[in-house]
């Protein structure tokens, strides 16, 4: 059963004011759990404030508007802020304003976005039982003949996701993605993205290393979710040759259906999708994991990672 959020009051914490510090020691104490981005952001928890006075909740961005993946205060509206420091970055929040994270319209405070994860973990869990398998492909069965499903199966990330899957029409019997095999419109996306490749690469060599005998690999996409780089368990690359999870592959949403790609690109969130959530069923029987790529500076997506 998910936690519900309760109504939040206001007690002796909710009046201390925020600053950058006092976010670090939030994060250092719910490291660990869902209190905290990197443990929540693939079951669909942004990173956002509260305005207790207000009751307004404010998702987290940087300073130029753009959503955040962690807790930021530099992109808080300047009614919620009490001082700033000469290059405009927030020293101080005005007090009642609280830390937490938004999912599906609601907020949770740290404490509760912890106990919500922790209970999802122990759901997704359960994937990988055969008997959850089989329910949860009669439920995709149900989705894609009249959108009647039964809803306490599907995680809200890949609810999202089959409800895109549907408005584009997409052929829910797809057995493989598109792929680019023009040599020369190849080389040219290696050229448009010469530096991400660059900085990917050794990351990817390294990752090499531990995919012997894994039935395992590990790719870089662009933000359209165009396969640029492989490597992979030499065990594992006829079977993602089959459906082209390979150079040029193209994994956006909009022609490969759900996929830990595609669905993180739109999602802009780290995703983890286990066989019989993708969507179409030509991979229903791979797991994958990816998370977008930022760049550190502005926060534009430029791509992902995927395992």
């Amino acid at each position: 059963m998910f936690v519900e959020p309760t109504i939040i009051t206001p007690n002796a914490s909710t009046r201390t004011q925020l600053t950058p510090s006092a976010l670090q020691q939030e994060n250092e104490l719910f490291r660990g759990s869902g209190g905290i981005s990197e443990g929540n952001r693939a079951l669909g928890f942004k990173p956002a404030f509260y305005d207790m006075e207000t009751g307004t909740p404010h998702t987290s961005k940087f300073a130029n508007g753009l959503e955040a993946p962690m807790h930021v205060l530099d992109g808080l509206p300047n009614e919620v802020v009490e001082s700033r420091l000469e290059n405009g970055k927030v020293a101080t929040v005005k007090p009642g304003v609280i830390s937490g994270f938004v999912q599906s319209g609601h907020f949770y405070t740290r404490e509760q976005a912890a106990l919500a994860t922790a209970q999802l973990i122990a759901r997704t869990q359960m994937l990988s039982n055969p008997l959850q398998h089989n329910q949860l492909l009669a439920a995709w069965e149900r989705f894609v003949v009249d959108q009647d499903y039964p809803t306490n199966l599907i995680r809200p990330v890949v609810e999202d996701s089959w409800r895109r899957c549907h408005q584009f029409e997409l052929d829910p019997e797809l057995r493989h993605a598109p792929i680019i095999s023009d040599k020369s419109q190849l080389e040219y996306s290696h050229y448009l993205h010469s530096d991400l490749l660059s900085a990917a690469r050794p990351i990817l060599e390294r990752a090499k290393e531990h995919l012997y005998r894994s039935d395992s690999l590990i790719l870089l996409a662009d933000a359209g979710g165009m396969i640029l780089d492989v490597r992979a368990d030499p065990h594992v690359i006829t079977s993602a040759g089959n459906i082209n999870l390979i150079e040029g592959g193209i994994w956006s949403e909009d022609v490969a259906g759900t996929n830990a790609i595609g669905t993180a690109l739109a999602a802009a969130e780290p995703v983890q999708l286990y066989g019989a959530e993708h969507f179409c069923a030509g991979i229903k029987h791979w797991t994958c994991s990816a998370d977008v790529i930022r760049d550190p500076h502005d926060g534009m997506i430029l791509g992902a990672v995927d395992l």
